[in-house]
């Protein structure tokens, strides 16, 4: 209050520019964000001509005759570069792992990369994929391919005749440039057989499996170490044994590529 009595209105500093600054950052900060997300994307020409649009008008950002260029990503690599982004992962993982302690270190990535490995073993099997009475399932323990009998085998044999020979070595290419281990496994349906070579379907499933597993290691070089035959003759069916059609299903082979200590008899 002045002498003469009367009050003075102190003057306040609104600080009305100081807002602007913090939000100029913040949308600094978005923008660098959004364009480091654009550039990681796989990107659409036509809706990325649109989001150019929007930001050229909403935001002012890119002024007009600017030339942007926009890499074009193959949704569908190939099997060639994720190998190679796999192997550059594993050695910089191997490269983390030397440096911690065994209580810091965690299986997670190991399961990531073990997918992975799967998933480019699949990706592998789709030529073979596309014959009928072939089927391949890409699993978290590593890939299911199995094969009807008939493909292989004559009725009531165990022999493999010549036209399966390039269905297998197929399969063979996916197992040598894979660490897999291999089971091989035969079933058959719920019709006995009773012949001087198989009394019974263990004896005819097992030896079905044995010349698959023969045949591997024999054209594909591929170490007995890495590989195991079973017989499960009628027990293991895929379908019911009511129909043609079912029993059809259930006389197959199947072949396991798996890692090791993972698949266990069941």
């Amino acid at each position: 209050m002045s002498a003469n009595g009367k009050k003075i209105k102190k003057e306040e500093n609104s600080g009305g520019a100081g807002w602007l600054c913090t939000f100029n950052d913040l949308m600094t900060l978005l923008m660098v964000f959004f364009v480091m997300i654009f550039s990681m994307s796989t990107i659409d020409l036509d809706k990325s001509s649109g989001m150019i649009g929007s930001l050229q008008s909403g935001l002012g950002v890119l002024e007009a005759g600017t030339a942007v260029e926009i890499a074009v990503v193959d949704p569908q690599p190939s099997i060639q570069a994720l190998e190679n982004d796999l192997g550059n992962m594993s050695e910089v993982y191997n490269d983390i792992l030397s440096d911690m302690s065994e209580t810091d270190k965690t299986p997670v990535y190991d399961d990531q990369i073990g997918k992975t490995n799967n998933y480019l073993t699949y990706r592998k099997m789709e030529s073979v994929e596309n014959i009928p009475g072939v089927n391949s399932k890409f699993t978290p323990e590593g890939v299911s391919i199995t094969l009807q009998d008939r493909l292989l085998f004559d009725a009531g044999k165990s022999e493999i005749h010549p036209d399966a020979f390039p269905i297998l070595d197929q399969i063979i290419t996916s197992i040598t440039s894979s660490n897999f281990q291999v089971r091989i496994e035969g079933h058959t349906d719920n019709i006995p057989i009773y012949t001087e070579k198989y009394p019974s379907n263990w004896d005819l499933s097992i030896d079905r499996a044995i010349h698959v597993l023969k045949y591997f290691i024999q054209q594909g070089n591929i170490s007995p170490t890495r590989m195991s035959a079973v017989g499960y003759g009628e027990v293991k069916p895929i379908s019911g044994n009511d129909t043609l059609e079912n029993r059809t299903k259930n006389r197959r082979v199947e072949i396991l590529l798996y890692k090791g200590g993972m698949k266990q008899d069941e």
